[in-house]
């Protein structure tokens, strides 16, 4: 529901809050770190699940969309307060030149058959229904672009024609977002930097690295965390993901009901695809600047958590720096009888009767490094081997160490080869 009273639309100074008393709202579920410098403004990450009875912080969908693909009039009917009539007329929080997806229906039908077929329409019939009824709109010749610049541009739309599809941001996220001790804000301007185009939610499915990213076209007062799709958008994410298109319900007023005297229908939205839990970011600056910012904070985490999860993997290795700082080398016998390639082991047969013989030991696939023995034919000769060895350190540095052992190759000469990606 759209929430546009004073305090929401510039300054939310009831809303917000950055002393000592933070009121944050209930059951926040944020992971990740959050982002600031002269360009850009990052949220951490907030977890928002399907729209339901038992949860509070969601995603939802709002508005309306001419979906040409499907011959499908998306719509709502929600009119409960003032402000939810202005959402049905497709006037958003920032004015009706940047105007949202119109859901009122009309009830001339001949006009609306007419204008979803593209017959003649008069000058006078425009003059009604072009801006104030879906199919008017339609036959205006307004339109949705449904792609990634769709998604992030801000339309002047008596300018373009072109309706805008994006999200609304709850008054709760937004608070949240005002809130973080590590992000300034300067001011708590909510509509400042949307007709600036620089408010954005960045969202995926949780689980996926890549996000995609929804201009804020509008606002809703709920005081719980909460990103509301208009249709459009909600459709674009969906494809982005392969997650499908948007769906009808089978019965009961979400259902699909054709328009008569056309092969076009309509759908009262009601209700949104459940895709499992959602990741969103709230975002302000410029949208080049986000996602490069945005590459740089997760690129930074990713290295952070490879880092320390080779330092677990490796905390009993030998050739690791805690161990070598420990004195791990110092006396170690490379003979060992567990070395399948020392000499001892080789007289065993080690290495099999095979004429080749390829060797691999995987540390960590997932964080690109791959450390491979490789085994070739060799005649019987006296050799001093080099053993290398190497270490991600905690500054992302990689240590080598070498040794050189001496010995008697019966049958084969082994290599070790490291990669990484």
């Amino acid at each position: 529901t759209a929430d546009r009273s004073p305090n929401n639309s510039l300054r939310l100074s009831k809303q917000t809050s950055v002393g000592p008393n933070i009121i944050v709202p209930s059951g926040v579920n944020s992971v990740g770190e959050s982002y600031m410098d002269d360009d850009a403004r990052i949220s951490s990450i907030f977890n928002l699940d399907a729209r339901s009875k038992k949860t509070h912080n969601h995603y939802s969908v709002f508005a309306s969309l001419i979906d040409t693909d499907t011959k499908t009039l998306w719509y709502e009917d929600y009119d409960k307060t003032a402000n939810d009539v202005l959402t049905l007329q497709g006037t958003s929080n920032i004015g009706s030149n940047y105007r949202i997806g119109v859901s009122v229906q009309g009830t001339n039908n001949d006009f609306i058959a007419r204008a979803l077929n593209q017959e003649s329409i008069t000058n006078r019939e425009l003059q009604r229904y072009g801006a104030s009824t879906q199919a008017g709109t339609y036959a205006a010749g307004f339109k949705h672009i449904l792609t990634d610049e769709g998604m992030e541009t801000l339309y002047h739309t008596p300018n373009t024609q072109i309706i805008n599809d994006g999200v609304a941001v709850s008054k709760g996220l937004f608070r949240a977002f005002m809130n973080d001790p590590k992000l300034w804000h300067g001011s708590a301007s909510y509509v400042k930097p949307q007709r600036a185009n620089e408010y954005f939610i960045a969202a995926r499915p949780s689980g996926k690295t890549t996000w995609k990213f929804y201009k804020v076209c509008d606002s809703n007062g709920q005081t719980n965390l909460n990103v509301d799709f208009t249709m459009g958008a909600y459709k674009h994410f969906l494809k982005s993901y392969n997650l499908g298109d948007l769906t009808a319900a089978s019965t009961g007023v979400a259902r699909r009901r054709p328009i008569a005297n056309t092969d076009w229908s309509r759908v009262l939205k009601v209700f949104q695809k459940n895709i499992g839990t959602m990741e969103v970011r709230v975002c302000q600056g410029n949208i080049e600047n986000i996602k490069a910012r945005l590459s740089k904070l997760e690129n930074t985490q990713s290295l952070d958590s490879i880092n320390n999860n080779i330092g677990f993997r490796v905390d009993n290795d030998p050739y690791s720096q805690s161990s070598i700082d420990n004195g791990s080398l110092d006396n170690i016998d490379f003979q060992t009888k567990n070395d399948p390639y020392s000499q001892s082991s080789i007289d065993a047969g080690s290495l099999g009767q095979s004429d080749e013989s390829k060797v691999s030991t995987l540390i960590s696939d997932s964080d690109g490094i791959r450390v491979t023995n490789v085994a070739t034919e060799s005649d019987v000769t006296t050799v001093s081997e080099p053993r290398t060895y190497t270490k991600v350190l905690p500054d992302g540095t990689i240590a080598t160490y070498t040794t050189v052992e001496t010995k008697q190759v019966q049958s084969r000469f082994k290599e070790t080869v490291t990669e990484y990606d």
